[in-house]
């Protein structure tokens, strides 16, 4: 199991690089590589976004910068710094840590930011679209494009969210 993981990072990693990846600065490739690792099939069947996903990427968006999905964002590097245990257990998991530096947005930049990573969807192609800045009022220094995968919840995700909802968060 842990080839699997190392064989993905390494996939990503040189998809990256046939895109133009090498350009961006190692923060900006490892969020791009964060993002990828989330939006995987098995990350998505943990993620409580399976429960209601419904074909949309608009719908992956809107839930992920919820505050339901803000939750399941990946601990920090920042956090790692302080708590070396956090990057231990990302290890274990193979789970990537959010690069230091780099902020995340839905939809449009965010003009206050430099370093960031934008996930905007298009509902009409069923594509979800990363979009990596250093500067937010210039064009994107790459796009990609993903296809989210319709999956099933893994086992408790349905009862978890229901729980979370529950209490009201959304």
């Amino acid at each position: 199991m842990k080839g699997i993981g190392v064989s993905l990072a390494l996939a990503f990693a040189l998809t990256l690089g046939a895109c133009g990846g090498n350009d961006l600065a190692p923060e900006l490739q490892r969020g791009v590589v964060m993002v990828k690792l989330m939006t995987s099939p098995m990350r998505l069947s943990q993620s409580m976004y399976s429960a209601v996903q419904d074909g949309k990427p608009s719908t992956y968006v809107n839930f992920m910068f919820s505050t339901m999905g803000a939750a399941e964002w990946p601990d920090s590097e920042e956090a790692a710094e302080r708590d070396p245990e956090l990057k231990e257990q990302a290890a274990a998991g193979r789970l990537a840590l959010a690069p230091k530096g780099v902020s995340f947005a839905a939809n449009a930049p965010d003009p206050a930011k430099l370093r960031q990573i934008v996930l905007k969807a298009d509902d009409a192609k069923g594509m979800l679209f990363i979009e990596v800045y250093d500067n937010p009022s210039a064009r994107p220094l790459l796009v990609e494009t993903i296809r989210l995968p319709k999956v099933e919840p893994a086992p408790g995700v349905i009862e978890k969210y229901s729980s979370r909802k529950d209490l009201g968060s959304e």
